[in-house]
Formats: C-alpha cells, structure tokens, sequence
C-alpha cells in the first residue's frame, strides 16, 4: 500500500521496520509484547510501565541503541535507530542525553521528504513525520510515555497535548493538521502544491 499519510507510522515501511526492529537489536529475550504493539496498540498505563521498567533496568535500552548505532552503516540503518527512539518514547523508558542527541542528529541526516514522491525515492521522513519526530524529542520526560497515534502539526509537529489547544485541520484538502494559524502559514509553501479538495486530487496524500 505505501504511505497513506505524512506522519510516522503512516505507510507500510514503519511497520516493517518496527516487524524487523527486535531482530536488527539483537533482541533474543521473549517480549510478552511486539514493537509494533509498544507502539501502535495503545497499552494500559500498567503495561506500559511494566515493559518501561524491562527497557529501564541495567540500562537495557542503551545497549539495544548500542547495537543499533553499530548497525547505522547498513540500509535504512539510521532510520532504524530513529525507530527505536520511537518504541522507546512511546512507552516513556529512558533515554540517555547522548542518544537523545544522537537521535536529533539523525533526523537531519535521514532523507526527508516534503510531500508526495514516487515510492522508489520515498524513505525516510515526510516533512510532517520529522516534524513530529522532533517534537517528540522536545518534549521527552522519562516515566512519560509519549504517544505517536496522536494527532500533530504538519509544520512544528507538536500535538494537541503540548499546546493545550486542539488540532484543526486544513479546511480545503482536510489532510493537513496544524496547532495554530502561524503554523498553517508557514507549512503553505509546502502543502500549497497538494492542497485540493477531497476526490479532486490524485494520490497526493499517499
């Protein structure tokens, strides 16, 4: 299917990547849970602290970081450690400051892509998906799962959580989010070429 939006976790190759992600980290314990369920299903505040405190002790997390940073040379290696950086966000386990750096150092060097590609050359980020990846890493607090479900910025990627105010959608394509009026000003050189009606556009969100 591709991509179907322009965040993370909309198209199909973050899911692969979140599939591969235990295998890629060396991961031969047994997880009562998948990657994929840390970060899509949505899991109690319980189970989500259960599986926080399994990334938590003897800094399990920095070593899997560790062994996904030795792999950053192979393809899409450093897309998978930003894939990490999510799983771990999204159950709030700590992340050291030096992968935090490390991960803002990434999100600059993966292909970044501001809308619609051909899927032969659409890797990487969308704008709105870095964008809301960096947000994420503003807002880190260890213990504080952050959930990567939820509605975000097209522009600064914040969510209605860290604003205090809700997402309003783009009022012509009603594809693109956005926190305030400033934001939707500063994203319209981007989005201009892809905002259309809905049924009146070919694929543009894909």
């Amino acid at each position: 299917m591709g991509r179907w939006g322009h965040r993370m976790f909309e198209g199909d190759r973050d899911f692969d990547l979140l599939g591969d992600l235990q295998q890629h980290v060396g991961m031969k314990e047994k997880w009562e849970y998948s990657m994929a369920e840390m970060v899509m299903t949505g899991l109690s505040a319980e189970k989500k602290k259960y599986v926080r405190e399994k990334f938590d002790v003897d800094n399990y997390g920095d070593t899997l970081f560790a062994n996904c940073k030795a792999k950053e040379g192979e393809w899409e290696g450093k897309y998978c450690t930003i894939i990490l950086g999510t799983v771990l966000m999204s159950v709030g386990a700590r992340i050291s400051s030096q992968n935090m750096k490390h991960l803002r150092k990434l999100a600059g060097e993966v292909q970044c892509n501001p809308g619609f590609t051909l899927c032969l050359f659409d890797d990487g980020f969308r704008a709105p998906g870095r964008a809301q990846f960096l947000a994420a890493l503003d807002h880190y607090q260890p213990g504080k799962p952050r959930n990567f479900l939820d509605l975000s910025c097209f522009y600064c990627g914040k969510t209605g959580e860290d604003t205090g105010n809700p997402m309003f959608k783009c009022g012509k394509c009603k594809v693109s989010w956005y926190c305030d009026k400033d934001c939707q000003r500063g994203h319209w050189k981007y989005h201009k070429s892809e905002c259309a009606p809905p049924g009146s556009r070919w694929m543009l969100n894909v």
